[in-house]
């Protein structure tokens, strides 16, 4: 995020996250757009934040999936959110602070991919669906 741009504050989105109380417990003061971008993204005991998120997305396929280690849609789901994953865990923060916007639409597309993959996979539509009711 530039310096100088206008938007809500960091205390506003951390806010609107529900992240300010845990964000003030985690780092004792004010927010600065470091710490804050870093919490909301990268904090793997913030139940809000991307990496948490991911991280339990991940666990939760390999969890319902028992051909998680065949080639399958479940595969694909995986690399997706693991790609995104280290690239924000092993990126440096002032990295990804200058590209926000586009670090987010990369997160914002890769869970979208893996939603399509996770609703194909255990969700197809093949099948048009039909009312089955009460005969009168």
């Amino acid at each position: 995020m530039r310096r100088g741009s206008s938007g809500p504050s960091w205390i506003t989105i951390l806010r609107s996250c529900g992240a300010y109380e845990a964000y003030v417990r985690t780092y004792r003061g004010m927010p600065s757009a470091k710490n804050a971008a870093e919490f909301l993204l990268l904090d793997r005991l913030f139940p809000r934040s991307i990496i948490y998120s991911i991280s339990r997305a991940e666990e939760c396929i390999s969890a319902i999936d028992p051909t998680v280690d065949r080639v399958g849609h479940s595969n694909q789901v995986l690399r997706a959110l693991g790609r995104i994953r280290n690239d924000l865990e092993y990126r440096p923060t002032n990295e990804i602070l200058e590209e926000l916007p586009r670090h987010m639409l990369r997160v914002q597309k890769v869970t979208r991919e893996a939603s399509d993959a996770i609703r194909q996979r255990f969700f197809p539509t093949q099948a048009e669906p039909s009312w089955i009711g009460e005969i009168s």
